[in-house]
């Protein structure tokens, strides 16, 4: 949030000084033919253009995002306090806030060092102030659009949504044909660590992010096999497993601090290697549009269809396999996996829960669950469908749903049992 206006800042404040020695060097010169290109007002008149700018940039910055914040505080009641983050993270809200404190800040170097005999001692710093509110202008336009399209539940559904395609493709995808095995949430290998030494935390919080390049290097040079107990996204207490080492005898303070190193635990959870972070924030939006206060079914809707997207990647790709070997093929590392089950549960088993009284967000999810099975060809992935759809129709049942809703939603049940046996039978 604060590089990209801080850059704009120092350069702001470096172009006063160049725009000051080109002015000392104009009004030096026998170079009058620039004057009909610069401010023609007198040294006085340049300075009280420069203070106004100034002064009218600070108000509008302090009004603009105060209004902000209050359409951000709106919108976080609707959609959820941690979606705000995005707000933050937006560059077009950055790029503006840089410029308008940019523009400030020019306009307070050049008074300050500008000076106050030359003829021409401030034309240069005037005419770039004025043309730094003209463009300060034009952000305020942009902004007041952007900001009213930001906060538009479309968008940030959208905004989440990508994020959390970028982690699953980046995180679970295999693409490297040679390394793939095709896994898909079964331990297709057998290891035995109840003999194994413990790497505890070293603090607590929730893991952001694990090198398992680095513990895979580690590993292989000190002749240990590493099995992940956490993966990011969990939370730990300091003291609590991280991973077991085998042998143990080779666990020694010096490899702990090794491996310790190699986790990336902080306050927050991120999505970087997380993409059941942004599948949560999803189904907190969906949530809570089904809540009474809200009782918006369109925007759970939403939600919903691009947690089904995000599904079909998986479901049509390959999940990478938790067993990483060193180059002769020795066994050193084993993460702690995410399963099509898991991700199957998070995007849809709160959502199920809250919409047995909403039949249009129930039937969605129906429709939902059997497109996804039209991608499965693994047995246990169109279980995991099958059993997510028997609880939705039991509980939507259960809530005394009106029989032409009740109709409609069994006619989905059998389109995914159509699916899954055509897909994975």
């Amino acid at each position: 949030m604060w590089l990209i206006p801080a850059v704009m800042s120092a350069v702001a404040s470096a172009l006063a000084f160049a725009a000051r020695q080109l002015d000392s060097a104009i009004a030096a010169s026998s170079f009058d033919w620039l004057g009909w290109l610069l401010y023609h007002g007198n040294v006085d008149g340049a300075r009280t253009l420069l203070s106004t700018v100034a002064g009218s940039m600070i108000t509008v910055t302090g009004v603009t995002f105060s209004v902000t914040m209050v359409a951000l505080s709106l919108a976080s009641s609707q959609f959820g306090p941690r979606l705000l983050l995005n707000f933050m993270r937006d560059r077009g809200n950055q790029l503006v806030l840089g410029t308008f404190i940019s523009t400030f800040l020019y306009c307070l170097v050049a008074l300050g060092i500008g000076g106050e005999q030359e003829t021409l001692a401030s034309g240069v710093s005037a005419s770039l102030g004025l043309i730094l509110a003209l463009t300060s202008i034009g952000s305020l336009i942009y902004f007041i659009h952007h900001v009213a399209s930001t906060i538009r539940a479309e968008h940030i559904v959208d905004v989440v949504a990508r994020d959390v395609e970028s982690a699953i493709d980046r995180i679970l995808m295999e693409h490297d044909e040679d390394q793939s095995q095709g896994y898909n949430g079964r331990a297709d290998v057998r290891v035995d660590m109840s003999g194994g030494g413990i790497v505890t935390a070293f603090k607590s919080g929730y893991i952001q992010g694990i090198d398992e390049p680095g513990l895979l290097s580690v590993s292989t040079s000190v002749d240990v096999l590493i099995k992940l107990l956490r993966r990011p996204g969990h939370f730990v207490i300091k003291g609590q497993p991280l991973a077991s080492v085998l042998p143990a005898s080779q666990l020694t303070s010096k490899v702990t601090s090794l491996i310790q190193q190699y986790f990336i635990i902080g306050r927050n959870r991120t999505d970087d290697q997380d993409p059941e972070y942004g599948i949560r924030q999803l189904v907190e939006v969906a949530v809570r549009a089904l809540s009474p206060g809200i009782n918006d079914p369109h925007t759970a809707i939403l939600c919903v269809d691009w947690l089904s997207s995000v599904l079909h990647s998986v479901a049509k790709g390959r999940i990478r396999s938790p067993f990483c070997y060193d180059q002769d093929g020795t066994l050193r590392l084993i993460c702690d996996p995410i399963t099509f089950e898991g991700l199957v549960g998070a995007s849809f088993d709160q959502i199920r829960q809250c919409s047995y009284s909403t039949p249009p967000v129930s039937i969605r999810i129906m429709e939902a669950l059997a497109s996804i099975a039209r991608s499965v060809v693994d047995p246990i992935q169109a279980a995991v469908l099958t059993r997510q759809a028997d609880a939705l129709l039991a509980g939507a049942i259960d809530a005394g749903l009106q029989k032409v809703d009740q109709m409609e939603l069994e006619d989905r049940y059998r389109s995914l049992v159509k699916n899954v046996r055509s897909g994975a039978g």
